[in-house]
């Protein structure tokens, strides 16, 4: 598992890389509040890319939340390739998220779903600290027009900071 690991490219460098252009771009654009609020309010997609050939094997993303009507609040998504699943990618890398949300973006919460059958996809939910709010029923209509009830989880700022507490 440690070689995996150790071949693949977190999706914290790519944050990191963004994080530094977003640096440069909030330097450049201080004085231009408009442009600021309307970045803040764009999902914001990175990939997970494989390090020894640079193929794309997931992405992870920063949206809107439908359910929120709020700036402050945003929704986390993920997918990863099958292949890579089980080596703790996808904590690791809604953690970094977490951490670029609430400390760079100023987020107040950050929601996160996943269908109730997906119990991977709850493992990494309350892995990450996210605490579940409950069930909306029928709320979620795929590309082949089933209709599939999403279980919904959010987490404070607050809340990750006492987490983030606990961890160092």
């Amino acid at each position: 598992m440690e070689i995996m690991r150790q071949k693949l490219v977190y999706v914290f460098i790519i944050l990191i890389v963004y994080r530094e252009n977003r640096e440069k771009q909030n330097n450049e654009k201080q004085n231009n509040e408009k442009q600021n609020n309307e970045k803040q309010n764009k999902g914001e997609v990175w990939a997970i890319v494989n390090k020894d050939n640079l193929k794309v094997i997931g992405s992870i993303g920063l949206h809107k939340d439908r359910k929120r009507d709020t700036d402050n609040a945003k929704m986390i998504g993920y997918v990863l390739s099958q292949d890579y699943w089980g080596y703790g990618l996808v904590p690791e890398a809604v953690m970094e998220l977490m951490q670029c949300a609430f400390e760079e973006l100023n987020l107040n919460i950050i929601s996160i779903y996943h269908f109730p059958f997906n119990e991977q996809s709850k493992r990494v939910i309350e892995k990450c600290g996210f605490k579940y709010e409950g069930t909306i029923r029928m709320a979620s209509e795929i590309y082949n027009g089933s209709v599939y009830d999403e279980v919904c989880y959010s987490i404070t700022k607050d809340e990750w900071l006492a987490e983030m507490k606990v961890f160092h």
